[in-house]
């Protein structure tokens, strides 16, 4: 469920990548006002930032408006942005609500149970053997997160898993509340 906070204002997304896209498009077909930026501006950020226009949001690349970031209801990060990004600093300066990717998406599947797997070595193999046992026990899963699926992506599908398992690295990890 989207926080009534966010459709009074516009909801930024920091960072175009595979995360940042599926937020932006998932944030814009929920009805919330979307500026996504990305510091590159490289073909595929060029790519990626005609596809999250074409649904109605803003978008800069090759920098970011820090002064809209400040203003914005929340902060959507996608994990390769540092922790200690301009963006990311001017939105904890202003107060305003920073989260990771992962948490848009448990937030939009909403009652659907997440097994996060997340540690040092055997993530991939872990959430990918988690996924299949409940899928041959009977309770479709998918597996999704820094395996290669945005979570945000999953929660988007028209039918919904009984249960995610996901993939969490540390630098997903670092904007969860």
């Amino acid at each position: 469920m989207i926080p009534a906070r966010w459709r009074d204002g516009e909801v930024a997304v920091v960072g175009l990548g595979r995360s940042g896209r599926a937020a932006a498009v998932a944030l814009a077909a929920r009805d919330v006002r979307v500026y996504a930026s990305d510091l590159g501006n490289g073909p595929s950020v060029s790519e990626t930032a005609a596809a999250v226009r074409a649904v109605g949001a803003a978008v800069d690349v090759g920098g970011h408006d820090l002064e809209r970031i400040a203003r914005a209801a929340a902060v959507v990060v996608s994990p390769g942005v540092p922790p200690d990004a301009p963006p990311l600093r001017a939105a904890r300066d202003a107060e305003v609500e920073v989260l990771a990717e992962l948490d848009l998406g448990v937030m939009l599947l909403e009652d659907v149970p997440v097994v996060a797997v997340t540690g040092t070595n055997g993530k991939t193999t872990t959430t990918a053997c988690v996924a299949h046992l409940l899928t041959a026990a009977g309770t479709p899963a998918v597996a999704a997160g820094n395996i290669g699926r945005p979570l945000v992506e999953v929660a988007a599908d028209e039918h919904r898993p009984a249960w995610v398992v996901v993939e969490a690295s540390s630098f997903q990890l670092h904007d969860s509340p």
